[in-house]
């Protein structure tokens, strides 16, 4: 039975799906970015420390309550740089870690007006931390001068790999 769930699966899909989830990352960061100063800033329309007494677990992310608009603007433009970099295939494996706690941080920053769209982009960045990406569709691949790109190409449609994240997913 554990054999059948994590027999290979083509790595090409789940790469087009890491390259998308980066796109929408990008996205996401953009909008938080430019909702900090009527809900992420200390000045905004969310009172953060009320949100804290009465939702304990809001505490827990990289923002404190007061958090500066500077500290919250670096962050997400490091977000979107980040989601670039994960949809470009660069650093994978460190960068969509990263990502998902940035997300889960603002997610929690504002969750008295987090939407259907909030919670789609902090699932889909976990699911990059938990399947195998990062094996086909990336920029130092193509960069590399070593192989033909028709030679990359083949190597990418016939990569495979652990087919237990994916199928996770689809259960998910």
């Amino acid at each position: 039975m554990l054999a059948s769930l994590s027999a290979p699966v083509w790595a090409l899909p789940l790469d087009l799906f890491r390259v998308l989830v980066g796109l929408l990352g990008v996205g996401y960061f953009v909008r938080t970015l430019r909702e900090i100063p009527d809900f992420g800033s200390p000045d905004g329309l969310i009172d953060h420390s009320l949100q804290h007494r009465l939702l304990p677990f809001t505490r827990m992310g990289l923002f404190p309550e007061r958090a500066p608009v500077w500290l919250l603007r670096a962050s997400y433009l490091m977000g979107c740089a980040a989601s670039a970099m994960l949809a470009l295939g660069v650093g994978s494996v460190v960068v969509a870690p990263l990502l998902y706690l940035l997300a889960v941080s603002a997610y929690r920053r504002g969750f008295l007006v987090v939407g259907i769209d909030d919670a789609i982009v902090h699932l889909a960045l976990f699911w990059m931390v938990a399947l195998p990406v990062g094996h086909t569709l990336t920029l130092p691949d193509l960069l590399s001068r070593r192989e033909d790109v028709g030679v990359v190409w083949d190597r990418w449609r016939s990569a495979s790999v652990s087919g237990l994240g994916v199928r996770c997913l689809l259960i998910n």
